[in-house]
């Protein structure tokens, strides 16, 4: 999992922190950043961490409420209202999975390149904090979507993107979205 952050790190540093995407206008940190430390205070139980980092997180929670129709912060705070640290790491990774599906799906619909790869770059970085649950899942399901974030970063035209995406989702949703 570290080798998939350093390169997403290392593709996230050539856009670095313009993020054109609408969803992280106001938000204090990078998004890696934030995840991470939501993680962290996840697994370790840090509920007062993680519930002031929700402040920081929601004005992206509020995008992708409105952008999926779902309470993207509702799982984090039921799993702090339990105290239960897993259900807590399984809930920002659900916060996590949606903002890489928002990603996918811009790196899809958008004519501009440039966007395009930031989409991906962004898409990959989030990745990097879902990838150790699907390798455990399935390792070759896993490698075949790290294939896939390198077709899509590589591809210039809009309509093979469309295809490329749709197939990372796919995937993607085959183990998390029963998670």
């Amino acid at each position: 999992m570290k080798s998939v952050r350093r390169l997403a790190v290392l593709l996230l540093s050539c856009a670095q922190f313009s993020l054109a995407q609408e969803q992280y206008r106001g938000l204090p940190y990078p998004p890696n950043e934030i995840f991470e430390a939501m993680l962290s205070y996840a697994e370790d139980g840090g509920f007062q961490g993680l519930t002031a980092s929700l402040a920081y997180v929601r004005p992206l929670s509020e995008v992708l409420n409105r952008e999926f129709k779902v309470d993207a912060e509702a799982g984090i705070r039921d799993a702090i209202a339990a105290k239960s640290p897993a259900e807590a790491r399984k809930a920002v990774l659900r916060l996590i999975y949606l903002d890489l599906r928002l990603n996918i799906r811009t790196a899809g619909e958008t004519e501009d390149a440039a966007r395009r790869e930031e989409a991906v770059q962004l898409a990959f970085l989030d990745y990097g904090f879902l990838s150790r649950e699907i390798k455990a899942k399935d390792r070759l399901l896993d490698q075949e979507i790290k294939r896939c974030f390198r077709k899509l970063y590589r591809c210039r035209k809009r309509s093979e993107a469309r295809g490329l995406c749709e197939d990372l989702l796919r995937r993607l949703a085959s183990v998390l979205e029963d998670s």
